[in-house]
């Protein structure tokens, strides 16, 4: 989740510098997949939505609402769900086809998310942020440790990073596919 007040404000001349960026950038894009998708027959639909979903619940979340909540709660909906399942349909359906022994193993998982999840968040409002002392305790008090604490949470970013790097390339995604069918 982003900490209240985490988002600082830019001055306005990097608004009217950047918002013409971004939206040259989208319209690029939206041009490049309507001519990949009518012009050539290769429309990729995963990828389209993805971005459309994530410039929404960025902007609704973030732009609109200024609120931590509203941004983490779309953002799940939208990208934590879909993604969770390709995590587990990867990892645990792709090894075996018995059925009887799926429903233990979405348990566990689903168990495994939560506890990082919640283990996660402990550590950034118990060590950095001190908002939510009702849900997490005390704060920790370890500013010292700021520059450890820091990075070491920001991993589990950068590993959903690098694994979306992974599952957007086509080619390799077809090679995990075939092997996580032949297991």
């Amino acid at each position: 989740m982003i900490a209240c007040g985490a988002f600082a404000e830019l001055p306005s001349v990097f608004v009217t510098i950047a918002a013409p960026i971004y939206w040259i950038s989208l319209g690029l894009y939206a041009g490049r997949s309507i001519y990949r998708a009518i012009v050539l027959g290769r429309w990729n639909p995963g990828k389209d939505i993805v971005l459309v979903t994530t410039a929404i619940c960025w902007y609704v979340g973030i732009i609109q609402f200024n609120s931590d909540y509203a941004f983490t709660v779309t953002n799940v909906i939208i990208h934590g769900i879909p993604y969770m399942v390709l995590v587990y349909w990867f990892g645990c359906l792709g090894r075996q086809n018995q059925s009887a022994r799926r429903w233990p193993k979405i348990g566990t998982f689903l168990g495994t998310v939560w506890v990082l999840a919640y283990a996660e968040e402990l550590l950034w409002d118990c060590g950095l942020w001190h908002e939510r002392g009702w849900l997490f305790g005390p704060a920790w008090h370890l500013e010292r440790f700021d520059l450890i604490l820091v990075p070491l949470l920001a991993v589990p970013q950068i590993t959903h990073y690098v694994l979306d790097g992974f599952i957007w390339k086509r080619k390799s995604t077809r090679r995990l596919f075939a092997r996580a069918n032949a297991s």
